[in-house]
């Protein structure tokens, strides 16, 4: 059934398909054979992000004046995190999302000129890496005489589990502006600066390979990102559907081993995909899962119309990752007992997928979100 074994295709042209062949055998080649070992280890090597961009599968968005491929359509970067996920490889589908999908173009969008001349050149090729950070961290403003570049701010408060946080040096921060009213705020701040200290999370049920870490920000130095609220709510509604992004290519990863499962596994001399409950389990998910993509698609397209609501993005943030976790839960009660060992594969998804429901925004501060766009008297 395609639905279980195919993206979509109804969003994409013959150059995205072709480099979503060219993504498959990246990932095939450089990732698939070495992602347990990356999960021992907690972090994706370094010589991994900088193969990407020197194959064309990191910074695509950087103009080709700062030594970028110059491409601007952002379905590509979305080719690249449904690729990863599709192959079982999440935490380099959430890393990749996280420069490619939401801090570099917040740097190009709202950036300087002088920020995109200092940083961009060094993103494009992975000299350093660039993450999105999301805490109750205040953004102020720092006296105008003080010596340095412009705009400069001190950063103070917390964020934990960071995307690549361990290893990325350009943190594309959003907070708030430390006053009462928490008026949004973004900037950015390098990780290596005194005051910014980086500490690896403490292990979680999942994603060992994501490089999770907290940043604790104690008046560390930073340069104001964009015009204060709109520029970190764009970066938010960015990093909200590349989340749903992710989920759904996660949720038809995690239906095609479900499926494959029951096809090969015999009980009482039969396949127990043969079983009625087995095929209302598995066609209540797809089912499900094809109304999900369909909520996708038509937001990223309000996204390339330059359209997406704040609100937009929350539920679709919110529909996507429940759907994920909706989707892994039934593939794992299909395996019964083995689907709680770690050496099938649905019980990796099962606890990385949990991951989804709290980043970027829980799923109640989503609902909250959504409600407000309507409660508004």
């Amino acid at each position: 059934m395609s639905a279980i074994t195919s993206t979509p295709t109804d969003l994409f042209d013959d150059d995205h398909r072709a480099f979503r062949e060219s993504a498959e055998t990246f990932i095939a080649r450089r990732v698939t054979p070495d992602y347990p070992g990356w999960r021992t280890a907690g972090a994706i090597p370094r010589e991994l992000f900088k193969q990407a961009a020197q194959d064309g599968f990191l910074a695509m968005v950087v103009p080709e004046a700062h030594g970028g491929p110059g491409v601007e359509d952002p379905r590509f970067g979305i080719v690249v995190a449904q690729q990863a996920m599709l192959a079982g490889a999440p935490a380099l589908a959430l890393a990749l999302s996280s420069a490619n999908d939401v801090a570099i173009p917040a740097v190009i969008r709202d950036g300087s000129e002088l920020q995109h001349g200092a940083l961009l050149p060094r993103l494009a090729d992975a000299t350093i890496i660039g993450t999105v950070v999301v805490g109750d961290i205040a953004i102020t403003d720092l006296p105008a005489d003080t010596p340095g570049p412009p705009n400069q701010v001190s950063l103070q408060g917390t964020a934990t589990y960071v995307v690549q946080g361990v290893d990325a040096e350009l943190l594309v921060v959003v907070g708030h502006d430390g006053s009462e009213a928490r008026t949004p705020r973004a900037a950015l701040a390098n990780s290596g600066k005194p005051g910014c200290t980086i500490t690896p999370s403490d292990p979680g049920i999942g994603l060992q390979a994501a490089g999770l870490a907290d940043i604790d920000f104690a008046q560390a130095p930073g340069q104001a990102l964009g015009d204060g609220a709109a520029a970190a709510q764009r970066i938010q509604t960015d990093l909200q559907l590349s989340l749903a992004v992710s989920a759904v290519s996660g949720a038809r990863a995690a239906l095609k081993i479900a499926t494959d499962y029951v096809l090969d596994r015999k009980a009482f001399g039969q396949p127990i995909a043969q079983f009625e409950n087995t095929r209302q389990m598995l066609g209540e998910a797809a089912a499900n899962l094809e109304a999900g993509q369909a909520f996708l698609n038509a937001t990223i397209a309000q996204a390339l119309a330059g359209g997406l609501s704040t609100e937009r993005a929350a539920a679709v943030k919110l529909h996507c990752t429940e759907l994920f976790g909706a989707v892994v839960d039934a593939g794992l009660q299909l395996h019964g007992g083995y689907g709680y060992i770690m050496e099938y594969p649905i019980a990796h998804a099962y606890a990385d997928a949990r991951f989804w429901r709290l980043y970027g925004g829980t799923s109640q501060a989503m609902k909250d979100v959504v409600a407000a766009s309507f409660l508004q008297s």
